[in-house]
């Protein structure tokens, strides 16, 4: 019976493991150069702004030169937990300090020289080459306007960050990925269980007991 127990509670515990899963976003540019700023777009992207237009770039340039703006369908991380997300972006010259606005966002993209509304903003460092950003507060405070979809605004504040991405030849040159852990919701109601490796630890102790006591007789 315990040795039944103790099978049933490793069980437990492997199925409590493989509950989390990680799903990636690739986030592509959805302009080229000199584009009117009166232009929209949708779907899942980024656009880089110049104040007077669209400039095909992943620009977090120094206050007043570049920003950028992306949006992603995050409908299927509704009513999941979020464990970690990620932004992952690549862009050159030196470190600096970026300002970031979490915005509630409906799938179309336009010229949001600043975010169109702020839902949980913050700033971050942006170093040269490749960067991991912890976006989850963000993405939480995205997926709490139920809307079914992130729109994130970045800013510079004192350097130069920036790399070119032509909408047709090189979509993919900042390589922007939002990386997003998640696991499946509990009911928040219900009863609250012994923690799995809890009732590992006792149901080895009882199989202990058990054999001692065989011994014993």
């Amino acid at each position: 019976m315990l040795k039944k127990l103790l099978l049933g509670t490793m069980l437990s515990l492997t199925m409590s493991s493989a509950n989390a899963a990680l799903i990636s976003y690739d986030i592509l540019n959805l302009t080229n150069e000199g584009q009117s700023r009166s232009n929209v777009y949708t779907g899942n992207g980024y656009v880089g702004m110049y104040n007077s237009s669209f400039n095909g770039i992943f620009g977090v340039e120094v206050q007043d030169f570049s920003r950028t703006a992306l949006q992603v369908n995050v409908s299927a991380l509704l009513g999941k937990t979020i464990n970690n997300a990620y932004l992952k972006f690549t862009v050159n010259n030196s470190l600096q300090v970026i300002n970031l606005t979490s915005f509630s966002a409906n799938g179309t993209l336009g010229h949001f020289w600043n975010a169109p509304n702020n839902l949980f903003s913050g700033s971050v460092v942006s170093n040269m080459g490749s960067n991991t950003i912890d976006v989850k507060n963000y993405l939480l405070a995205g997926l709490a306007a139920n809307t079914g979809w992130f729109g994130l605004h970045l800013q510079g504040t004192t350097s130069y960050q920036w790399i070119g991405a032509n909408r047709f030849n090189s979509p993919d040159a900042a390589s922007v990925r939002l990386e997003v852990d998640y696991s499946e919701s509990t009911n928040p109601k219900s009863v609250s269980s012994p923690a799995p490796i809890s009732l590992l630890g006792l149901s080895l102790a009882w199989l202990v007991l058990l054999r001692r006591k065989t011994k014993a007789k």
